[in-house]
């Protein structure tokens, strides 16, 4: 498996926050604060869900070696200054640039967190998502899609979901590491 892990698409075009962020690219040093999207252009540099999916891809012992997605690369914010859903829009705006780093990137298998990345993945296979919870850890082969993919919760909703999964957190982790060993081999 290939990973580049979440780095900006190259070609950044037609995104009304593009004009929010402060660098296309932001590294952080030992001195400096975790920066989201906004600031960045990659999706999961905040310290919450980008901590959480990093640690969960490490311990299922794919830290560095798997590709990882959001829906979108920014940090939608609701009136209230809250994280909010993506619209259509936005989804459709950012799908370009998930189409972009797939190009360059070429992993051997997707690993798209939450409904919302799970479907603009698939919308780039003219797939369609149908209940989403259905489909979490559940991979599809690279006969019907290419790469392949095995979407997982989005991390913001793990503490949520994994139990109501018939989860326990590590037999979660365990079954991310046994789905991705699949297509690794």
């Amino acid at each position: 498996m290939h990973l580049v892990g979440n780095r900006p698409a190259r070609r950044q075009h037609r995104c009304r926050r593009r004009s929010a962020r402060r660098g296309a690219v932001a590294r952080r040093g030992p001195n400096e604060r975790w920066r989201g999207g906004n600031w960045t252009g990659k999706a999961f540099t905040t310290r919450h869900s980008g901590q959480r999916i990093r640690r969960l891809l490490a311990d299922a012992g794919y830290g560095n070696d798997a590709y990882y997605t959001n829906a979108v690369k920014c940090f939608p914010e609701g009136d209230d200054g809250s994280n909010r859903e993506p619209t259509d829009e936005e989804r459709a705006t950012c799908r370009t640039h998930l189409e972009t780093e797939l190009d360059e990137i070429d992993p051997g298998v997707i690993v798209p967190a939450g409904k919302h990345a799970t479907a603009s993945v698939f919308a780039l296979a003219d797939r369609s998502l149908d209940g989403f919870l259905d489909c979490v850890l559940d991979p599809v082969d690279p006969a019907s899609i290419d790469p392949a993919v095995l979407p997982v919760l989005h991390p913001s909703y793990q503490d949520v979901w994994i139990a109501r999964l018939g989860y326990e957190s590590d037999e979660y982790v365990t079954t991310v590491a046994e789905r991705l060993d699949e297509f690794v081999g």
